[in-house]
């Protein structure tokens, strides 16, 4: 798929996805190896395919290695990042690793400013990585963020309705990040009233002031920038 570069209405919102990267992702990806550890260890010890399993691994933890150094500034790391996974993820794909790759394809996708790319691997991952994960939340969360930068209106409207649903999913303890990143969107696209009542809904949902989620913190430095 060609590259996009035209100028996008949401060129501001995607700015707090690429933020939303650099500040979660190392722990998301730590959380990724802890819950294939956790998971994943009975079945290795089950299974015949603990060579494969461990082979899957270390490419990931390559993969791992590439991301960091280009959160870190590396601009060549991203298409490297790239190339690494559409070298190796043929044959790691049936490996707990292989939707996880995906992920990081995607990521490096974003960080090239191949937006429609990413949303297609993103959306690949999403099929495979199972539901009951504890981090499937935040990997659907980030995917809306992606659909949001999209450069077709009827995609991006599909990332609004999905950041929506987030919000009101009762299984999702992230709601709040969804609710974030959404009046986030809402402010960088010009609509102040929607952007405040979601802020504000977010800050008051909030029981106990000292122990206030870092999105409702984000969600209260907002609403003081907006007023």
């Amino acid at each position: 798929m060609a590259q996009h570069n035209q100028a996008n209405p949401v060129n501001q919102s995607f700015d707090s996805i690429k933020s939303f990267f650099s500040d979660i992702s190392n722990n998301v990806w730590l959380g990724v190896l802890a819950v294939i550890a956790l998971g994943g260890a009975a079945y290795w010890y089950r299974s015949r395919t603990v060579e494969k399993e461990q082979v899957a691994q270390r490419v990931y933890a390559e993969a791992i290695d590439e991301y960091q150094r280009g959160i870190g500034g590396v601009e060549t790391a991203w298409p490297n990042l790239e190339r690494l996974v559409d070298a190796s993820y043929e044959r790691h794909a049936s490996s707990t690793f292989g939707p996880y790759l995906l992920v990081l394809k995607a990521e490096s996708l974003v960080w090239q400013n191949k937006h429609d790319e990413a949303i297609d691997v993103m959306k690949k991952a999403m099929h495979e990585i199972s539901t009951s994960s504890p981090l499937y939340f935040v990997y659907k969360t980030k995917f809306a963020l992606m659909m949001l930068d999209s450069t077709q209106e009827q995609i991006r409207q599909d990332g609004v309705t999905q950041l929506r649903a987030l919000i009101q999913d009762k299984e999702n303890t992230n709601s709040d990040m969804a609710r974030f990143y959404l009046g986030s969107y809402y402010r960088s696209n010009g609509d102040t009233q929607a952007a405040q009542a979601l802020l504000i809904a977010l800050v008051e949902s909030q029981t106990d002031q000292e122990s206030m989620s870092p999105w409702a913190q984000k969600a209260q430095e907002m609403l003081q920038m907006i007023s």
